[in-house]
């Protein structure tokens, strides 16, 4: 019976030794770093809004004579652009159509946005868009002579195809 204990006793033993022998070993993965080099490429960014010669003034009346406004964006990226426009400050009663498309009616805060309306391609003959806004009074809408609006246009890469 002792040996029978000495036997087993170093079993134990033998296996003790043979799990933290080993440990180490599984536990390596664990404890290394990879350190990656590399060379990091950035795309040139250049996009702009060229209003030059365009009429900024523009006459309504309202449910007879409707305004154009011409909007020049210009893409000279590495990459294509998606932009949205955002009308505020508009007088009550007045809708605007992007492109001919439906009139859009403002919200509470005087306030249209047409979102992610466009993109520019980097890689189009022509990187210049001209889109037409077209401003509406409803029948009813008050007279209002020198009102100051903003068009605010933001432009964003696009991620589509990226």
């Amino acid at each position: 019976m002792k040996k029978e204990r000495v036997i087993f006793s170093m079993v134990i033993v033998i296996a003790f030794l043979a799990f933290f022998a080993s440990l180490p070993l599984s536990t390596a993965l664990y404890k290394r770093k990879n350190i990656v080099q590399g060379d990091m490429i950035s795309a040139i960014w250049n996009v702009s809004v060229n209003q030059t010669g365009v009429n900024n003034n523009l006459s309504v009346v309202p449910g007879t004579y409707n305004a154009d406004y011409t909007l020049n964006l210009v893409n000279n990226s590495q990459v294509d652009v998606v932009y949205s426009v955002v009308l505020s400050g508009l007088p009550a009663g007045v809708e605007v159509s992007y492109n001919g498309g439906t009139f859009q009616q403002q919200d509470a805060n005087n306030t249209i946005s047409f979102t992610d309306i466009g993109t520019i391609l980097y890689s189009a003959q022509n990187k210049n868009k001209t889109d037409t806004l077209t401003f509406r009074a409803v029948n009813g809408a008050a007279y209002i002579n020198n009102k100051k609006i903003d068009v605010d246009v933001t432009m964003r890469q696009s991620l589509a195809g990226s």
